[in-house]
């Protein structure tokens, strides 16, 4: 796909319908690795990791920058790895509260 030559707005919007379907299916992706790391997590104080957290949120910058993404670009693309970042330990926490309730029912 060559987004650059795009010449009409009616396939530009249907670039971005299929790029916002391929990110969908990379964040399941990514929401299945939360779903394991919660799994691997014996106590619930492991899921934040404040260190990895910021890591993950400065290579996704990084990386934006090193690809040639201009600076307005590579700060939405830091604000929506905030985002992202703190979405998916939301979810791990509650993946991580819903096997931990497992467990306890299975020890009854």
């Amino acid at each position: 796909m060559n987004l650059r030559k795009l010449t009409n707005m009616s396939d530009v919007r249907e670039s971005v319908d299929l790029l916002d379907k391929m990110i969908v299916d990379l964040l399941s992706q990514r929401f299945e690795l939360m779903e394991n790391a919660a799994w691997l997590k014996l106590d619930r104080d492991q899921v934040l990791d404040i260190d990895r957290k910021m890591a993950v949120i400065n290579n996704a910058k990084d990386y934006a920058r090193e690809i040639g993404m201009g600076k307005i670009a590579t700060n939405t693309v830091e604000t929506i790895w905030h985002t992202l970042v703190n979405g998916c330990i939301n979810y791990e926490y509650q993946v991580h509260d819903e096997l931990q309730r497992e467990k306890s029912l299975d020890n009854t």
